[in-house]
């Protein structure tokens, strides 16, 4: 019965054994496991950040795409009209306060006082 007894025994520690070393074997799968899926939540959010960054100042860039276009035609537009002779005679007459022949100006008095007084209140500011 000794014989038998021991032999139980050696079974038991040696099936021990075995699931010690099951267990330890379980323990490094899950931990590498856990950090794998730790790392790919980490990489998935950290591009979800990227992606709504990029998304941010692709929508800044269409703006300034769009008011650079809007500029663009409103520039072309200023070139076509220069070109005709009604603008031109048109900014002669405003900037440089020219005339036609045998056309005479009339200058209203209060309005001559208003502009110098709106002179005055912009070169003091």
């Amino acid at each position: 019965m000794s014989e038998q007894r021991r032999r139980n025994m050696n079974r038991s520690k040696s099936n021990l054994r075995k699931r010690k070393r099951a267990h330890k074997r379980l323990n490094i799968i899950l931990t590498i496991t856990t950090v794998i899926f730790l790392s790919l939540v980490f990489t998935l959010i950290k591009q979800r950040f990227t992606i709504n960054n990029l998304k941010k100042d692709q929508a800044l860039l269409i703006d300034q795409q769009n008011k650079i276009k809007s500029e663009t035609d409103q520039l072309k537009e200023e070139i076509k009209k220069s070109n005709s002779l009604e603008y031109i005679e048109q900014r002669a007459r405003e900037e440089l306060g020219m005339i036609k022949k045998d056309e005479k100006i009339y200058v209203n008095p209060e309005n001559l006082n208003n502009n110098q007084e709106s002179d005055s209140q912009e070169n003091s500011n």
